[in-house]
């Protein structure tokens, strides 16, 4: 589960939970955040996510997606923890911890994308990115209303405590765990190891040493550049381009962030939020 899913939901459902649930009422007054200010929060987030972006698969490439994706979602998992302390502190302070968040969040997705790009053989890795991305949604499913049972019954501030709680224990296994290739993990079968060799374009000009072990080799550095020209031509890539932007901007942006004035402003959906929270 991505600690930045778990954070922007869970500050969601207690925006909801404050306005439609009475005996919450008083987070809403302790804090005193108007719904534009609300909108600030949820939204911050995004303005550091967009700035590591791009860099995010330079630098996975260059140091290796391990330290990069773990350390990502670590300073994500770190931040929220410390929610409740720096939204005690003011808003500002809420808006810095959500920006700081985004910006580790933003190394994530290129980093994994970098990862399958080291151990995904091209026949099998639009299905092992697909199952490894669909872990965001799926996180998404159970934290939602997690989130909101938590708030109800053990209080707010424990959903923060407990989804960066797990998400910290989650570092440390990915740090233990994964390598950032096939030749690093002691643990692979060599016949799994050759597979993966001879499926990879970048294992095509290896060069192993007739004395050396199948996993002490050096890698010939491709020459090649990257076909911008075909890309921006192609018209599967403006499809897959142009469904992703749609999908983001209605769930990530759209359907999650702003729910919750929505149906605060409907009386059909504060009924169904009720219902379903009470």
């Amino acid at each position: 589960m991505s600690p930045y899913k778990a954070t922007s939901d869970t500050l969601q459902q207690l925006i909801e939970l404050t306005t439609l649930n009475p005996s919450l009422r008083k987070i809403e007054k302790k804090y005193d955040w108007s719904e534009s200010q609300q909108g600030l929060i949820l939204g911050s987030f995004f303005y550091g996510y967009i700035t590591t972006q791009l860099i995010g698969g330079w630098l996975a490439d260059r140091f290796g997606a391990k330290i990069l994706y773990g350390g990502g979602v670590a300073c994500t998992a770190v931040l929220t923890i410390l929610t409740e302390p720096a939204a005690d502190l003011g808003f500002g302070w809420m808006i810095a911890l959500r920006v700081i968040e985004g910006i580790g969040e933003g190394v994530t997705f290129p980093a994994i994308s970098s990862f399958w790009g080291k151990w995904a053989p091209p026949n099998e890795r639009a299905t092992l990115a697909g199952m490894s991305f669909s872990g965001a949604q799926f996180g998404t499913i159970i934290s939602m209303p997690l989130s909101g049972v938590l708030c109800q019954k053990l209080g707010w501030p424990i959903m923060f405590y407990i989804f960066g709680g797990v998400s910290c224990i989650w570092v440390v296994l990915w740090f233990i765990i994964a390598k950032n290739t096939p030749e690093e993990y002691t643990g692979i079968d060599p016949l799994e190891l050759s597979y993966i060799q001879e499926q990879l374009p970048r294992y095509k000009e290896l060069r192993i040493s007739s004395t050396e072990s199948n996993k002490n080799f050096s890698v010939a550095k491709s020459k090649k550049d990257v076909p911008w020209g075909n890309i921006w031509m192609s018209f599967p890539f403006w499809g897959l381009l142009i469904t992703h932007f749609c999908y983001n901007w209605t769930s990530s942006f759209s359907m999650r962030d702003d729910r919750g004035s929505y149906l605060c402003s409907n009386k059909v959906g504060c009924c169904l939020v009720l219902q379903n929270t009470g």
